[in-house]
Formats: structure tokens, sequence, C-alpha cells
């Protein structure tokens, strides 16, 4: 079932199955509420999940899930106008294409819990204009291009967290331009590609900060 409360602003999804995609569009911060198990997989070229908000929020419940797939020329998640914040101990499951799997114009927030699981042969999470954070949940990405991109200026934020990239089909890991790097308390396993081609596992022409007792990096 489906159930939309236009007033406050939310959409309750549970045990929604379907071979279509879902478009939001609001403008106020408008929130996706997970229950059970979730899937979206619409035909080629077309957006899973399609949100036209100035903020975008999806709450993952206990034991719940939400899968976004996308084949061809689309992105599974675009968000072309605000943020996205995805949170809760459920499962996040998320795959494209030719395009990144996340593309969020400002920033992308991951946490609470979250497991997350994204590939892109494109990027997995592109944020245009905003910092990109993993703080308290679970990521594992695959692309062939760069995971983890967050625009020039911007930043990207790995935080109390377990993080596995896999970028040996591709280019740079986690690329933050000039915004910076940060990865605290967090486990991050990160597997690039070893030849002459190959990227970088943190990229950033600002500072690369890594820190905390919690820490462990392998690359």
């Amino acid at each position: 079932t489906a159930t939309l409360n236009t007033a406050a602003g939310t959409l309750v999804l549970e045990n929604v199955i379907l071979g279509g995609s879902l478009s939001i569009r609001s403008a106020s911060a408008f929130t996706v509420i997970v229950l059970g198990t979730n899937s979206f997989a619409p035909g080629k070229d077309i957006i899973a999940l399609r949100a036209d908000t100035p903020a975008l929020a999806i709450r993952l419940q206990q034991g719940s899930s939400l899968t976004l797939s996308a084949r061809g020329s689309a992105n599974a998640v675009y968000c072309p106008a605000g943020s996205l914040t995805a949170e809760g101990p459920g499962s996040l499951t998320v795959s494209s294409q030719e395009y990144p799997a996340l593309w969020v114009q400002k920033d992308v927030a991951l946490e609470g819990g979250l497991k997350a699981g994204l590939s892109s042969d494109s990027q997995a999470v592109y944020s245009a204009s905003g910092g990109i954070a993993v703080d308290s949940a679970s990521l594992t990405a695959c692309s062939r291009d760069a995971a983890v991109f967050a625009c020039p200026g911007t930043s990207v934020v790995l935080r109390n967290s377990e993080v596995s990239l896999d970028t040996t089909q591709g280019y740079d890991a986690v690329w933050a331009a000039q915004g910076g790097i940060l990865v605290e308390d967090s486990t991050v396993d990160i597997q690039t590609r070893k030849d002459a081609d190959g990227g970088y596992a943190l990229y950033s022409e600002g500072n690369i900060t890594i820190r905390g007792a919690g820490t462990r990096l392998t690359a």
C-alpha cells in the first residue's frame, strides 16, 4: 500500500512492488517513510525516483527495504532541485547504468543506521553543489566512475561508518575536488585499479583528514 498525506508532506510505502517509477513534486520538504519490502523498476531510460522538492527525506523503518533500479540513460534517484537524506535501520539498494545511481543537486546524507548499496556504470552517488556525508551508516558502492563524487567546493565526510568502495573498473573512489575529505572513526575499504590508468582512493585538492581511534582505512 501507498498512503499519501499532502498536508504533512509524507508518503508511506509498505510492501509496494512496481515495474514503474515514483515521481514527487512538492514546494516544501517531503518525506518518504518505508515499511516492509518495496521496489521500483521502470523501463529503460526512465528514472525510478524523481523528487522535485527542496529536501527529500527517505526514512527506512527497522527491517524495511527500498530498491530503486534504472536501466539505460536514467538515474535511479534524481533530485534536481534539493537535498537528499536517507536514514534509518533499513536497506536502500540503488542501481543504474549510464547515469549516476544517485544524482542530487544539493547535500546528500546517508545516516542513522542505514545500510546502503549503490552500483552504477557511472558514479554511484553524485552531488552537483552540496556535500556528501555518510554518518553512522553502512555504504557499499561499486562504480565505473567515481563511487562518491562531490562537485568542486564541496566536501565528503565518512564518520562512524562502515564503507566499502569498488572502482576497480573505473577511476577515483572518493572525489571531492577543492572541498576536502574527512574520514573519522570509520572502517573504509577501497578497491581501485592498479594499472597506470587507475585513479586515487581519496582525491581532493583541499584537506584530506583521517582521524579517530576507530578508523581503519585500507586501499
